[in-house]
């Protein structure tokens, strides 16, 4: 999927490279949030000691900030999609011509996985589509 960057999008890529001197692979700027993901290695170093790159970042644009390590192997990637929670089991089936992943989790944690809303597992489905083309992810 081909991902386009508008002059606002720009000036944010710029902003999260200087602050956190990590590199940098996609954002998204929605309304309330902005989402960074970073190459592989560079989670540590975008989050910087004690989160004071997120924690500037946030002051800094006024929004919350969410930052995702990429991975080239879209399991990996889907695990750290959701890595403030322990995944039980990852796996990957076709339906309809369309690759989906199913994600087990502990039945306790599901709700937190899903989100308010949907809000969680709606942005790991788009940025799964979006590096991996992963069209779904069913929380289960």
């Amino acid at each position: 999927m081909e991902i386009k960057l508008d002059a606002d999008t720009l000036r944010l890529f710029t902003l999260f490279e200087r602050v956190t001197r990590a590199r940098l692979k996609d954002l998204m700027d929605e309304p309330d949030r902005v989402i960074f993901v970073v190459d592989e290695g560079f989670v540590g170093k975008a989050v910087g000691k004690g989160a004071v790159n997120l924690k500037r970042l946030r002051e800094m644009l006024n929004k919350e900030v969410e930052i995702f390590g990429y991975a080239a192997d879209k399991k990996q990637f889907i695990e750290n999609l959701f890595h403030r929670h322990k995944l039980e089991e990852v796996t990957f089936e076709q339906r309809s011509g369309v690759e989906v992943a199913r994600v087990k989790v502990d039945p306790a944690a599901k709700g937190k996985v899903i989100g308010k809303g949907g809000r969680n597992v709606q942005l790991a489905r788009l940025l799964a589509d979006r590096h991996h083309g992963v069209r779904d992810i069913i929380v289960e």
